[in-house]
């Protein structure tokens, strides 16, 4: 029953700390502390922690958190949550400076605890938004060898800031260290967001690794990722692999976007192959994607170029049926290359039809 007595003092300490630090009253709470012994309760590390935690809750309570940690760390032996809450509040309050002071403090006195993961994503999202970002990395290759590394909250603000700055070399090294050594699942968005730098930056090899990893952690693909591939692939110039990604989208129920459907069709038209290029016209009518007149243009343009004239008048007209509207400069080289295959009657037709639009 005493223990039990103990533990309710304990509780309702930590209601009084809670209760002066909401009010700002940084000073009642830590008399409150100095008094805890003479009611019969040691003021150990946890009711430490407990007033410091209620001060850090309190905006602009970390200063006053560190003084009192300063105050009695020779007489009450702080432990990892110790640290843990003092850097939760620089990170929170932005301070850098003091951040590196309590790790390198909490490194000597408790040492390196895998287990105490909060204070490792603590001070490393500190660095990280604090701009050091190069130190963050020289830190978690310290931890690495330590066997103690941060989590994910961490890790997605490292991928979110690479991913921002096209960082693709140090997104990738992040993201190996998180998978392999932390043993980490990230989401769906940390996925898109690293497949999307390496699609940009035309690392397409590391992009279709990952997407095929996503099923084994959990994770499925969605439209996002499918359509930053394929934007890669298209950029790079890849009309081959283009084609055949374009069918997997199609296999999986992924549609392209609006504008990777024109870019694409430019790319099939370049690259001598219209058929391609009309296969994504079907798709795009087929699954009704809208905004698709960019695609009409380039389709109508790549058709003229080789030539296709009964295909440019089929799919005018449905294009017109669809309410599209062709730009006058695809109206005229339309024009230009009916007449001067002498098919006046072909393109007369289509003109009567462009006219009462």
């Amino acid at each position: 029953m005493s223990q039990e007595g103990g533990l309710l003092s304990v509780a309702t300490f930590a209601s009084m700390f809670a209760s002066y630090c909401a009010r700002g009253n940084f000073k009642e709470a830590a008399m409150a502390f100095d008094v805890m012994e003479r009611h019969g309760v040691t003021p150990d590390a946890v009711a430490l922690n407990s007033l410091l935690a209620a001060m850090c809750r309190r905006d602009g309570g970390g200063q006053a958190a560190w003084e009192l940690f300063e105050r009695y760390k020779t007489t009450v032996a702080p432990d990892a949550d110790t640290f843990a809450i003092l850097l939760e509040a620089w990170e929170k309050e932005g301070n850098v400076q003091r951040a590196k002071s309590t790790f390198g403090e909490m490194v000597v006195r408790v040492g390196w605890d895998a287990s105490n993961m909060p204070a490792y994503d603590a001070f490393l999202s500190t660095l990280v938004r604090g701009d050091q970002f190069n130190e963050a990395l020289k830190f978690l290759q310290v931890m690495r060898t330590k066997g103690c590394l941060p989590g994910l909250k961490f890790f997605a603000n490292a991928i979110d800031l690479v991913v921002r700055k096209g960082d693709h070399a140090n997104a990738i090294a992040i993201w190996q260290i998180m998978v392999s050594d932390a043993g980490l699942v990230p989401n769906l968005p940390m996925y898109n967001a690293v497949i999307g730098l390496c699609s940009s930056v035309g690392n397409t090899d590391y992009a279709f690794q990952m997407l095929d990893e996503m099923p084994l952690n959990g994770v499925f693909a969605d439209s996002d990722t499918y359509n930053s591939i394929l934007e890669g692939l298209i950029k790079q110039r890849k009309a081959r692999e283009t084609e055949g990604f374009l069918a997997e989208m199609s296999k999986n129920e992924q549609l392209p976007s609006a504008s990777n459907c024109a870019a694409a069709i430019s790319l099939f038209c370049q690259e001598f192959n219209p058929s391609a290029a009309v296969d994504v016209w079907h798709c795009i009518v087929e699954h009704q994607i809208t905004q698709a007149e960019e695609s009409a243009k380039e389709l109508i343009a790549g058709l003229l170029d080789f030539s296709r004239f009964a295909e440019v008048k089929k799919y005018t007209d449905q294009m017109l049926d669809m309410g599209i509207e062709l730009p006058q400069s695809t109206i005229e080289k339309m024009k230009r290359a009916f007449y001067k295959a002498e098919r006046h009657h072909t393109y007369d037709q289509l003109a009567r039809r462009l006219k009462r639009r």
